[in-house]
Order: C-alpha cells, then sequence, then structure tokens
C-alpha cells in the first residue's frame, strides 16, 4: 500500500534547497508515486508564502516563474 504523507513547509523548503536531502528524496518517491503527499489549501498557501519571497529565492536559487511552476505541480496534491 502507497503511503500518503503530509509534506510540511519545511520539507519543501528543504527540497528546494538541495537534491541531495531527505526533503528531496520525498519528493522524488512522490514523483515516482512510492508515495502520495497531501496539502490542504492552507498548507498549500504556507507554501507560497515561505518560497516566494527574496531571502529564500536566494536560497534556494529558482526564480519566480520557477517557483509558480513548482506550486502548480504541487496543487495536483490538493485532489488526491
Amino acid at each position: 500500500m502507497i503511503k500518503r504523507v503530509v509534506l510540511d513547509t519545511a520539507v519543501a523548503v528543504a527540497a528546494l534547497r538541495t537534491r541531495a536531502g531527505a526533503g528531496s528524496a520525498v519528493l522524488r518517491l512522490a514523483a515516482n508515486r512510492r508515495l502520495v503527499p497531501l496539502a490542504t489549501p492552507p498548507l498549500f498557501l504556507e507554501y507560497e508564502d515561505v518560497l516566494k519571497p527574496p531571502e529564500q529565492r536566494i536560497a534556494h536559487g529558482l526564480t519566480l516563474e520557477m517557483v509558480d511552476e513548482f506550486l502548480a505541480d504541487s496543487r495536483l496534491w490538493l485532489n488526491r
């Protein structure tokens, strides 16, 4: 049975900052459908609030467009 997990904002932040960490491994498992990530609308809005500020974008190296793409992909979690 595939596990369903709620991804804390810290996991999303860590995943975008480095590909070598546990957060990134969790997202890879989700991408490979080895687990089902879950998020509520308030949690999703928190992802957006945390990932978009300039200091976070400097830390993870993503443009606003790339963050928006990540968030668009993440919206699929709301429908599972």
